[in-house]
């Protein structure tokens, strides 16, 4: 069975968590949870749709339970070294050549290892920017009033597609929250750029295909 790790569930709650606390809309996450024990479980292999041997599926996981450990040992000990490929020499002993099902199992729980990865990545991110705006949300007034206008001088160079675009790549550097910044975007507060180069160039690709 497919373990969940604290460090995994913990990423995925933080960004939920900063997503919610910055105004973004709801949006779907999965965070990829690999065991990467003696019995990983790999992705999508036990599809019933799938016609393949029950033997052949078997071995493949017997062969994949060993190596795939091997595997990410080695990961963890650069610079390689014959000593270093050993734990996967080893698991060859023991395994054979990984034939075609065993190579492309491999690549399907290195495929979601890369994912979880960008997944963490992506978490610590949204949440370092959430903490970043959360100070700006309780700083001075005047400080806040300066992001406010220093974010509507950044809109009207029309740099930016859309208002939220803009909001959201610049609300940090402004010293406002993400949702401060899609306030003070609005058309209310602020027109439209003029000349607007973000739009006419996006205008113009349009209209060259």
């Amino acid at each position: 069975m497919r373990n969940k790790s604290t460090e995994r569930q913990a990423a995925g709650k933080e960004l939920a968590t900063a997503l919610e606390q910055e105004g973004f809309e709801p949006t779907d996450f999965m965070v990829f949870e690999l065991d990467n024990g003696e019995n990983p479980e790999i992705p999508d292999l036990d599809d019933p749709s799938h016609s393949l041997p029950s033997e052949w599926l078997e071995r493949t996981h017997r062969a994949v339970s060993r190596l795939w450990p091997a595997i990410i040992s080695v990961a963890d000990s650069y610079p390689l070294s014959e000593e270093a490929l050993q734990p996967i020499e080893n698991a060859l002993a023991e395994t054979g050549n990984p034939d075609s099902l065993v190579l492309f199992s491999l690549y399907l729980l290195a495929r979601d290892a890369t994912r979880f990865t960008d997944a963490v990545a992506q978490a610590k991110f949204v949440a370092g920017r959430a903490k970043s705006g959360a100070a700006a949300k309780h700083g001075p007034k005047s400080k806040r009033q300066d992001g406010v206008k220093r974010l509507q001088a950044v809109w009207l160079e029309g740099n930016h597609l859309s208002r939220d675009e803009c909001a959201f790549d610049m609300y940090v550097s402004v010293g406002l929250t993400y949702t401060a910044a899609k306030k003070a975007l609005t058309k209310k507060l602020v027109g439209d750029p003029n000349p607007w180069p973000a739009k006419d160039k996006a205008r113009d690709k349009r209209s060259s295909r």
